[in-house]
């Protein structure tokens, strides 16, 4: 039997090398997944590098019974697949209680296994809103909410604006294009100001993607302690549903705290995790050529 030189050897060794090295299966694409709670339920994000490890990915919540989160021994609320929302890829299930709850996207071809953090469920405690919610404010975020109200206790309506009367062109959201300069009270700095009193509030509004109309507010000048901008979309000027993208307001400290809402399935204007409710009363103030505004709901801390 003829034998191999030392050479012979080394390169076969090499090209078994190369074979195995060839053959060998890519890594696993990582995922990572969220969990927020809201009224009604949770609801998270599932974000990746690979769009097919995202798009249908089945996710599964536990209810937590002890103190580590354990999907062999903790039970399993419900399933959902992750459905594209305004541009992420989220999912959403009911369970209406104060428990603990996480949730677990398995491996799939190619995509790696990913659990979320726990998080604790909101109950209600009556039909205006989660028990225990803050009012609104520049500090929400430093607590332990991640939701908030805005509106105070005993009274309809959040956020109010009045847009007096001003020029020769009516205030009314049915216009294409426009903008309404006025005065803003509510919670600070949403609506009122930091030494108190009605903020300098400016609303615009103008023709956005899919038959939206995309709508900014801006109160305090918008940049310096006591300001706000709010980023959003309505479906149409007879609409109610607000669509809050960003609504960021500066802290003492020059920091920036930024709000939105989630807009889940089956929450309507002004319940936890739907959009905010707008209502836009054009034709006030002398002559018709004013608005009144009004707006109420919860809105989410961006973390």
């Amino acid at each position: 039997m003829r034998k191999l030189s030392a050479a012979s050897a080394l390169a076969c060794f090499g090209l078994s090398l190369f074979v195995v090295g060839a053959f060998a299966k890519p890594a696993p694409s990582p995922t990572k997944l969220t969990i927020n709670a809201y009224a009604e339920g949770v609801y998270g994000y599932v974000t990746g590098a690979k769009q097919s490890c995202l798009a249908n990915r089945k996710i599964v919540v536990y209810r937590q019974l002890g103190a580590r989160r354990d999907p062999a021994t903790d039970r399993k609320v419900a399933v959902d697949k992750a459905s594209l929302v305004d541009g992420d890829y989220r999912y959403a299930v009911a369970t209406d209680t104060s428990d603990r709850f996480y949730a677990v996207a398995a491996a799939t071809k190619g995509c790696a296994a990913a659990q979320s953090g726990s998080v604790l469920g909101i109950s209600v405690a009556a039909p205006g809103g989660p028990s225990g919610t803050p009012v609104c404010s520049p500090y929400t975020a430093e607590g332990p909410s991640q939701v908030c109200s805005l509106q105070r206790p005993g009274v309809e309506w959040g956020i109010s604006y009045d847009f007096p009367s001003k020029g020769t062109r009516a205030c009314d959201i049915s216009k294409s294009d426009y903008s309404c300069d006025g005065n803003a009270g509510g919670p600070f700095p949403f609506g009122d100001a930091s030494i108190g009193g009605r903020n300098a509030v400016t609303m615009s509004w103008r023709p956005g993607t899919n038959g939206f109309k995309e709508v900014t507010v801006v109160t305090g000048g918008g940049s310096g302690y006591g300001s706000s901008r709010m980023e959003a979309r309505l479906p149409g000027p007879g609409s109610a549903d607000l669509y809050v993208d960003k609504w960021a307001v500066t802290t003492d400290s020059g920091a920036t705290a930024e709000f939105f809402t989630p807009n889940l399935p089956g929450q309507r204007a002004g319940e936890p995790g739907g959009p905010l409710y707008l209502n836009f009363e054009g034709g006030k103030g002398a002559f018709g050529l004013g608005a009144e505004v009004h707006i109420k709901g919860f809105l989410y801390v961006k973390r």
